[in-house]
């Protein structure tokens, strides 16, 4: 079983990415793969249950990679309950490539920073860089909240790896995130060890979706400064630049800056390319190792 986390891209939809009602009908004939979303919620101390379910352990058919069935265009990524695109089509291609079952629990929010997904050890290892105020009444923007309660009920699952597509929120603030990064995937690694009773490798498969470049039309370069920082470093250790690395072990890289969407209706920063490069010649799956 593999946890798929993280902000909006990597809740968005199967049926809204580029050839997503092919990609639907397609999921009736994958029933060895099983589908599990949880419900977007906080919590101000780590819980052992989820306090809501959005998507119970469902076989993968055309209904439950597809919202239940609402085909159509959603803007918001509120609106995107399930499927997550990036998810389903990363588990397909494990379940072709090795031949067996395959489990994927999605778990996600759009628009949430790395400290909503650390827990306060993590925070605490990057305690001159995490800080985060409250927004008005919502507990989405308070460190630990979502960590709390959609991933502290999950850490008992034996699982084989996580993958991440993170950090659009975190742009404006790339250097600390060089710190967090790497924290998060230690942390879980050592909460999913210790909360599955060793069924879960202390050094699982960590993958990490690159940032997509050109959000619009005028700045095909931006968010490059947050990009280098996903590899880690910080303000005293330089960017590694590539994963694999001492600073994060045992991770891989799906390369996106070539995929940007500038025309996406979903917004320029919601890429509809989630299975394959835009160049027929160079096919990129999320999730291969680069």
């Amino acid at each position: 079983m593999w946890v798929c986390s993280g902000q909006s891209n990597m809740a968005f939809l199967l049926e809204n990415a580029f050839n997503g009602t092919q990609l639907v009908q397609e999921a009736n004939d994958y029933p060895e793969i099983r589908l599990f979303t949880t419900a977007k919620t906080t919590s101000a101390e780590p819980l052992t249950e989820l306090i809501r379910v959005e998507q119970p352990w469902s076989v993968a058919n055309n209904l439950s990679v597809s919202d239940d069935g609402k085909l159509g265009v959603a803007v918001g990524d509120d609106d995107w309950l399930y499927m997550s695109a990036v998810c389903y089509l990363y588990g397909r291609g494990l379940h072709k490539a090795l031949g067996v079952p395959v489990g994927l629990l999605n778990t996600n929010w759009g628009g949430t920073v790395i400290q909503d997904w650390s827990s306060a050890e993590a925070m605490a290892r990057c305690a001159s860089t995490t800080g985060l105020t409250t927004t008005g009444e919502t507990p989405v923007g308070v460190a630990t909240h979502l960590f709390n309660a959609m991933i502290s009920p999950l850490l008992n699952h034996t699982i084989a790896g996580v993958i991440w597509w993170q950090g659009e929120s975190n742009g404006g603030a790339p250097v600390p995130y060089g710190c967090q990064m790497p924290a998060l995937v230690a942390d879980w690694r050592q909460k999913w060890f210790a909360g599955s009773d060793g069924r879960t490798a202390s050094d699982f498969p960590f993958g990490v979706v690159q940032l997509a470049g050109c959000p619009d039309d005028t700045d095909s370069l931006a968010g490059v400064p947050i990009r280098v920082f996903q590899t880690g470093g910080g303000a005293t250790v330089s960017p590694p630049m590539h994963l694999p690395n001492r600073l994060m072990p045992n991770t891989f890289m799906a390369t996106a800056y070539d995929l940007g969407d500038a025309t996406s209706p979903f917004g320029a920063v919601h890429i509809r390319y989630k299975q394959a490069s835009r160049c027929p010649s160079v096919p990129l799956t999320v999730g291969r190792r680069t």
